[in-house]
């Protein structure tokens, strides 16, 4: 099989050519992106560090909960830092990320280990962190493949699951505080379906499905957590398939046609927030393939996977 003939495809992708295929284009083929990034990013990022170290630290080391405290800070403090953040933030910066701050990771780090620590100990096997997987999305075509990375993968009653790390700050006043409208966003989702499908062609019968961990953000509730079951069966797994396909397929003709169009319905999203190339967009109408980054944004590839790895795992997948 020629490597240059595989097309692999994830979910940020799709997302992306679903919200306006011209979008896409600009990030994922011109590869522009924002210089600043959001603060909901970067803290995302250093919570699933944090998890990364502490998961680990609990399941396979057998570390106390004081020690899986401590790696799990220093993990969030590196990584806060890699991203150019201070983890020791000023009381005005500190104002201006709230509630995303480090101090109050470490607050809600604390409370997590508190709630999870019995659990990560003794009723699971953690068998990966931060596992990627690539699956044929069509049987009849060698040269198309899914793409995700699952946080981890374990081992509950004989049963697979795929713990996810999500953060929100979308609260509510009573119960655990975590609002139905987050809560269900998570079905259908395509992330979680997708994920699901990937652990399914892995595991085969042994799998339970994706299981959310969500954790609140919030400037004075720093112990609010919750488990959401995200499983899906047989048929909603094939159903994701072929929306899938049908959407990577359109994207592949977009960018084998140079004709990418827009979709002037999703210039601002569901927050009020407006599409960032839409300058660019508003100046052009079209996908051009030469220009250069505009102001405020760079050229960084959307590269979360080694490529090498990804055309030796295609191919194992085909040898299954």
């Amino acid at each position: 099989m020629n490597d240059q003939s595989i097309n692999f495809i994830d979910n940020s992708t799709l997302t992306a050519v679903k919200r306006c295929p011209l979008h896409a284009h600009y990030r994922y083929e011109m590869h522009w992106s924002p210089e600043d990034r959001p603060i909901y990013f970067d803290f995302g990022t250093a919570w699933h560090t944090m998890q990364d170290a502490v998961w680990p630290a609990i399941c396979w080391d057998h570390v106390s909960q004081e020690e899986a405290y401590q790696q799990g800070c220093a993990a969030f403090d590196a990584k806060w830092t890699e991203l150019g953040l201070d983890p020791h933030p000023s009381q005005a910066v500190a104002e201006e990320w709230a509630p995303r701050t480090p101090g109050i990771a470490r607050e809600m780090l604390k409370n997590y280990i508190t709630v999870r620590y019995d659990w990560l100990r003794y009723k699971i096997t953690l068998l990966a962190v931060e596992q990627p997987f690539v699956v044929p999305l069509d049987p009849d075509d060698p040269t198309l493949f899914y793409t995700g990375r699952l946080d981890k993968v374990a081992e509950e009653n004989g049963e697979i699951i795929a713990p996810e790390h999500k953060t929100t700050t979308v609260y509510r006043i009573s119960g655990d505080h975590f609002a139905s409208q987050w809560i269900e966003s998570f079905d259908p989702n395509s992330q979680v379906d997708g994920y699901n499908h990937g652990l399914k062609m892995h595991y085969r019968e042994k799998v339970k499905g994706v299981l959310i961990d969500g954790a609140m953000v919030h400037k004075k509730v720093h112990d609010a957590f919750r488990f959401i079951p995200s499983y899906r069966s047989t048929h909603q797994l094939e159903a994701w398939r072929q929306e899938t396909l049908y959407w990577a397929r359109a994207w592949l003709r977009f960018i084998e046609t140079g004709f990418i169009p827009r979709n002037t319905n999703g210039c601002v999203n569901q927050y009020h927030k407006t599409c960032e190339y839409i300058g660019t967009c508003r100046q052009y109408n079209r996908a051009i393939h030469d220009l250069e980054p505009p102001r405020g944004m760079k050229v960084e590839k959307w590269e979360p996977y080694n490529l090498s790895l990804l055309h030796k795992a295609a191919q194992e997948a085909l040898d299954e």
